[in-house]
């Protein structure tokens, strides 16, 4: 029950989210400017039981206004009693003539007055609520632009009016959020059955999470409950077993007799593990099980346990797909992962290097030949020179790609990984084309040429790369490819550009692979627009390396919420960043 409770807590988002942002801009002093868009084109539609809030369409999504939480605040109130047929409903149609002005209150159980006096002279239970909706201000007499919200009680029919279309809203969210807050608070606190628990528990977090309310609140109180449940749940689970424990007769000290039959319960459960990595729709959730490494390293020294488990590694880095094969890296930083437990000289080797050879190649072949990744492996450093001067292909293969991205952390290590490269035929071969790409680059890099270079719409990756190698392109620091159709292999060419400080990718093909490369070199970037670009929050998080950024374009791009307010606290010189057509405005 508690595992089920807890899973579904974990869909709900713990991040606030700032309420409809246009266009962030940060001066001196922190102070924030939102600007409002331009030829915005916005639409919003009133109805009597549906809300009218605000609604854009960005890219065929409908993204909603949304709103602060409401408390208390100004209103006019008017009551009317039910009628009971069409006589006393053109009579009870008069009360409308007459408004109060009330200052309200929303509290935890009730929606009450300061004055307790006319309309308002007890207050409104949310338990007592039939009904409420948003109610047109065409079917109120004498209320020119006024919008009104309808609260159906057992009793009578109340009237809440407000000046504005958003302010409506705003009421109306506030009311509806307060009173099923105290639904779910009751139904969750008294029912005990797990079915009932877990369907009520969905249905708040869903709730939650659609509702156009931004407030610490909204997303604090599902967890608040949550844990309380799990909390209780563990408590009753606890007891239950002590009071079986005192129930029981002592326990007689004995030996297990049936060790054989335990022996091959546990080679069962390690062939199940074996055939589910040979499934492509397990392989991602079992690659993420075993990221941690579970197991004490009692199992990883003994021969017939690794024998086995080393073949569910393989499948899982045979993976295709980056997600499932970098599960076998360490799961966070100074973690480590099935990469480093099988390197040569660790715990579970022993096979000489084979099987980390073998991590090692499909990791550089697919998607981590990247900087960041090489840096992190100058500790294996000795091991990878070990295996360059036995030819290993991956271990070569690896220390001219950290010779060409520059990823040796000192000259001592240097000098010691060309030597190791130069000892074999092999190594002393892929040795001299490094040196003919570090020739080629150094000419590129020399100062000469223009500052500033625009490429014609329809240019390709193919065209970029060369026109870098025609000549010197030290001095170039504002390069334009908008409208272009180049992709996230040009990002191999803009690397070669340490001087760049303005790149412009709108409306290009260039996506999160490129973002992750770019950011890595691109460090003295200070204006980037990947206006309309593909790129996600998955490649949008590594912009944080870019501390000296200060005009940031994702207009039209995959940003969240999450990922923008992370940007804006891990950019200290970001000065203007537009999120307009995102999640995040």
């Amino acid at each position: 029950m508690g595992d089920r409770l807890g899973s579904a807590s974990n869909s709900l988002s713990l991040n606030r989210v700032d309420a409809c942002n246009t266009f962030y801009s940060k001066i001196n002093h922190e102070d924030i400017l939102i600007v409002p868009p331009s030829n915005a084109v916005t639409t919003a539609a009133a109805s009597p039981t549906t809300s009218s809030t605000l609604c854009m369409l960005i890219n065929g999504r409908p993204i909603q206004q949304r709103h602060k939480l409401l408390n208390g605040g100004l209103m006019q109130v008017c009551r009317v009693p039910h009628a009971r047929n069409i006589i006393e409903k053109i009579r009870f149609s008069r009360f409308l003539r007459r408004w109060e002005d009330h200052h309200l209150t929303l509290e935890h159980n009730e929606i009450l007055s300061d004055t307790n006096e006319g309309y308002m002279d007890h207050p409104i239970l949310y338990t007592s609520i039939e009904d409420m909706c948003p109610w047109s201000k065409t079917k109120m007499i004498d209320s020119k632009y006024r919008f009104c919200i309808r609260i159906v009680t057992n009793e009578c029919i109340y009237f809440f009016q407000v000046s504005t279309l958003y302010l409506r809203d705003q009421w109306f969210y506030s009311m509806q959020w307060k009173r099923n807050k105290l639904k779910f608070e009751r139904i969750l606190r008294t029912a005990h059955r797990p079915e009932i628990l877990l369907k009520e528990m969905i249905h708040m977090i869903d709730f939650a999470m659609t509702i156009p309310i931004e407030d610490v609140e909204i997303y604090q109180f599902p967890l608040e409950i949550i844990s309380e449940i799990l909390q209780q749940t563990s408590t009753s689970c606890s007891q239950s077993s002590s009071d079986e424990r005192s129930q029981s007769p002592p326990l007689k000290k004995h030996k297990i007799k049936n060790n054989k039959s335990t022996k091959k319960q546990q080679q069962q459960q390690l062939s199940k593990v074996t055939t589910e990595s040979t499934f492509d729709d397990w392989r991602p959730q079992l690659g993420l099980l075993l990221q941690s490494i579970p197991f004490p390293n009692e199992a990883l020294t003994h021969d017939h346990f690794i024998g086995i488990f080393k073949n569910v590694v393989k499948n899982v880095v045979d993976d295709p797909r980056c997600e499932v094969h970098q599960t076998v890296l360490g799961i966070r930083e100074g973690k480590d992962g099935w990469f480093e437990i099988f390197c040569l000289g660790s715990i579970a080797c022993d096979d000489d290097g084979e099987m980390y050879s073998h991590i090692l190649g499909k990791l550089i072949s697919c998607c981590c030949r990247k900087k960041r990744f090489l840096l992190s492996i100058n500790k294996l450093l000795p091991a990878l020179m070990l295996l360059a001067l036995r030819e290993n292909q991956s271990a070569l293969e690896t220390l001219c790609a950290m010779l060409d991205l520059d990823a040796v952390e000192n000259r001592d290590n240097k000098l010691q990984l060309i030597s190791a490269l130069q000892s074999t035929p092999t190594g002393l071969k892929l040795y001299a084309k490094v040196c003919d790409r570090q020739i080629a680059l150094r000419e590129l890099q020399q100062k000469g040429g223009p500052r500033k270079l625009t490429l014609p719409s329809r240019s390709t990756d193919g065209d970029l790369a060369k026109l870098l190698s025609s000549g010197s392109f030290g001095n170039l620091e504002c390069l334009s490819l908008a409208f272009t159709h180049v992709t996230n292999a040009c990002a191999e060419q803009l690397i070669k550009l340490p001087a760049l400080r303005y790149l412009n990718l709108w409306s290009t093909q260039f996506g999160d692979a490129g973002l992750e490369l770019i950011s890595e070199h691109l460090n003295r970037l200070q204006v980037l627009n990947l206006c309309e670009t593909q790129v996600t929050d998955k490649g949008l998080n590594y912009l944080v390396c870019m501390k000296m950024l200060r005009k940031l374009n994702l207009n039209s791009t995959h940003l969240s919420s999450v990922t923008f307010e992370a940007l804006k606290e891990k950019l200290p010189a970001l000065q203007e960043c537009d999120i307009r057509y995102t999640d995040a405005w």
